[in-house]
């Protein structure tokens, strides 16, 4: 038995789930614990309790993430409270702050959930090319580069001879 196994306990379960609640990885939770990440990776795949409890503070914590991003993206109110000193006294006024909408939690939520039409990156399929390659100018390309070309299907590339570099 490694001395990694020895370091297991009853409350290892607990202590998984309030790592995984600030979002630390195997690696990180490893390093808190005083084993070696496979040690917790182990722990994962042989103790149940372990991993349940690990996987309900990844869920807890990316749900109160999910709710925030969703506040900011409708925009919110909430009572706060203004603090001041007037003659030596603090003086506390309750008032309702209003935080509009947040057009770059918007964006983001609206990528991850509706990808096709808000991600910011764009697949592109093609599915037929003609390229006049012959009206290219290739004077900038390597040979490597330009026998990459040549393997793509390109052929009418002729490689630059010798005395041309």
């Amino acid at each position: 038995m490694n001395r990694d196994a020895l370091k297991w306990n009853d409350d290892r379960p607990r202590q998984g789930y309030e790592l995984s609640l600030l979002g630390l990885t195997y690696a990180q939770m490893a390093t808190v614990m005083d084993v070696h990440v496979h040690t917790v990776e182990l722990w994962i795949n042989t103790r149940p309790a372990f991993r349940e409890h690990v996987n309900r503070g990844r869920d807890h914590a990316d749900a109160q993430v999910v709710k925030a991003l969703y506040k900011r993206c409708l925009g919110f109110s909430c009572m706060e409270t203004h603090v001041a000193i007037s003659k030596g006294r603090a003086i506390r006024t309750r008032y309702l702050k209003h935080y509009p909408p947040d057009a770059e939690a918007c964006l983001k939520w609206l990528a991850l959930r509706r990808r096709d039409n808000w991600s910011s990156s764009q697949r592109m399929e093609i599915t037929s090319t003609h390229l006049n390659i012959n009206r290219m100018d290739f004077r900038g390309f390597s040979d490597d580069e330009l026998r990459l070309l040549q393997k793509m299907g390109m052929k009418q590339i002729q490689l630059p001879a010798a005395s041309e570099n």
